[in-house]
């Protein structure tokens, strides 16, 4: 009897234990993979676009020096490169605009096709601001975006051409950021919406980035923290006026590793929380960049003004940086560009930004620069893709827009895409029509599909409810790390867009958890149920009462 008893508080010992491991590992995924996205999990993910940039500073050079620095860019790995257009110099009377200086900055940047420009339109001149007004000040915003909103056209009606992505302003959510202003988000609005529409009436393909948000744990009046900022935008509407949002994923004194999302602190994954604020207004699939991010790093010796994104060690510097990328590559999926905080800045030698600098006063590499340009570049891998994408080749008759691809009319059009990583997708549009592809991966059937009777694996593009769907078909799971090709003919299907893309993973990095939660729900029922059997016989062991 006592055996028995004594057998089943150990039943219910263990059950209660491995119920406690069940939710302190789900609770330890949530707070690990906070932010992480699957990408054959969803089709609400944003096209990745190279992620490398910097911010740079590109009118303090003359015209040898600029081809100069944009080669060394490029050769250091970076796409972006965020510049800053100012309107007060471009426009110093109403109408009468000055375009030599930038007119250099736009042809040089062209000359090097691995750059991209970022074109940052900020700094309202003094005669679109009220003169009663004595506090005109950079970043002083306009009296009316009606003013912003004609250059804004202008600039893309020049440009449009030689500048894909723009964006509008810079912190307006700070007062410093807003010409000394309180900052409102509903101000910041009609800015935003001024310059989007102009800037796609003049140039219909082009991205316009909403600014970049500093981080700040201020609820106002002066600053306002980023999360409530954007709130506050999607509240009043943004949302169709802006084809991405920009957070400054700084790091300050935390690694990229620390996990904490939290209103009072800075850190590396409050910009988690941005993400998710685009998501709960149904803006998944727009890409959140990383205007700035970066941690600062001053000499022992500093003498200068003091840091306010905090300082750590020039070693630390480097093993952050490359762990945020790596983690950022891993993990979030839906990120844009990630402009690196500083190329070299155009700033006195006291100021603290040089602590982000990658090259020094004189145009000396620092550690962090070389450290990057030795970093191994990926190519596609964890994220979706366009149908059109450098790591794609057609073969056939094929018709490229919007939608994606359409197949052509030929038979065997065929396609490839060389991805890395274990996992790989297709992002399809299927419908009331018959059509097949045929997919294999390095030579082989496609292993997440069925096979015809000739072990072919296959999609049907026909959909399951006769009706327009779109839909992601896992095509192969679970392949070796490393580099792959995907190979697919196809069977019919014209004037129908079928491809709209590509989705590749490395695997679910939540399955790990996922596993450990299992096997701890299976031991909790099996406990439950060796502590019901031996209740149920201390029951039928008990003594009948007279």
């Amino acid at each position: 009897m006592i055996r028995h008893l004594l057998i089943l508080i150990i039943a219910l010992a263990a059950g209660l234990g491995s119920l406690v491991a069940a939710a302190s590992t789900a609770q330890r995924r949530d707070v690990d993979l906070r932010g992480y996205v699957n990408p054959l999990a969803t089709t609400e993910l944003p096209f990745r676009v190279p992620r490398p940039g910097v911010n740079v500073e590109l009118t303090q050079y003359g015209d040898e020096e600029l081809d100069e620095q944009l080669g060394r860019m490029a050769a250091a790995g970076f796409t972006w490169v965020r510049q800053s257009f100012r309107w007060d110099e471009i426009e110093p009377a109403p109408g009468e605009y000055d375009w030599q200086r930038w007119d250099v900055i736009v042809e040089a940047v062209a000359r090097h096709p691995e750059l991209e420009l970022v074109a940052v339109l900020v700094n309202a001149p003094a005669w679109a601001v009220d003169r009663r007004d004595s506090a005109i000040i950079p970043a002083t915003p306009p009296d009316d975006p009606r003013y912003f909103g004609d250059f804004a056209r202008n600039l893309a009606a020049r440009y449009g051409d030689r500048i894909d992505v723009y964006q509008i302003w810079d912190e307006p959510n700070l007062t410093t950021g807003w010409g000394g202003r309180e900052p409102r988000a509903a101000d910041y609005l009609a800015l935003l919406r001024a310059g989007y529409h102009a800037i796609h009436s003049a140039d219909a393909d082009a991205t316009v980035i909403a600014a970049g948000l500093a981080p700040t744990t201020e609820q106002g009046p002066l600053n306002i923290s980023d999360w409530r900022y954007l709130e506050d935008l999607y509240a009043l509407g943004a949302a169709d006026s802006m084809d991405a949002v920009a957070g400054k994923p700084y790091g300050f004194d935390a690694s990229p590793d620390e996990r904490l999302v939290d209103e009072g602190t800075l850190n590396f994954s409050r910009f988690v929380r941005l993400r998710e604020i685009m998501v709960a207004h149904g803006d998944g699939d727009k890409a959140l960049w990383a205007s700035h991010w970066g941690w600062n790093s001053l000499p022992d010796d500093w003498a200068g003004k003091p840091s306010i994104w905090g300082s750590v060690s020039a070693t630390g510097q480097i093993e952050y940086t490359l762990a945020a990328l790596n983690r950022a590559e891993r993990e979030w999926p839906w990120l844009g560009g990630m402009i690196l905080h500083h190329w070299q800045p155009d700033a006195p030698p006291d100021d603290p930004v040089w602590g982000f600098a990658l090259l020094d006063p004189d145009g000396n590499p620092k550690p962090l620069l070389e450290a990057l340009a030795a970093r191994e570049q990926r190519g596609a891998s964890n994220g979706h893709f366009p149908a059109a994408n450098a790591h794609a080749r057609y073969t056939g008759v094929w018709t490229f827009g919007p939608l994606g691809a359409d197949i052509g009319w030929i038979q065997d059009s065929r396609f490839e895409f060389t991805f890395e990583g274990s996992d790989v997708g297709l992002l399809l549009r299927e419908d009331d029509y018959v059509a097949y592809l045929y997919p294999t991966v390095d030579g082989q059937p496609a292993n997440a599909l069925p096979k015809d009777a000739n072990g072919n694996a296959y999609i049907v593009l026909t959909s399951g409810s006769l009706s327009p769907e779109f839909n992601l078909v896992p095509v192969a799971t679970g392949l070796d790390s490393g580099a792959h090709t995907l190979s697919v003919v196809a069977d019919r299907g014209s004037d129908r867009w079928a491809l709209a893309g590509f989705a590749v993973s490395d695997g679910d990095l939540a399955e790990p958890y996922e596993r450990q939660i299992r096997l701890a729900l299976v031991s909790a029922a099996v406990s439950g149920l060796a502590a019901a059997v031996f209740a149920m016989a201390l029951h039928l062991r008990r003594p009948l009462r007279p």
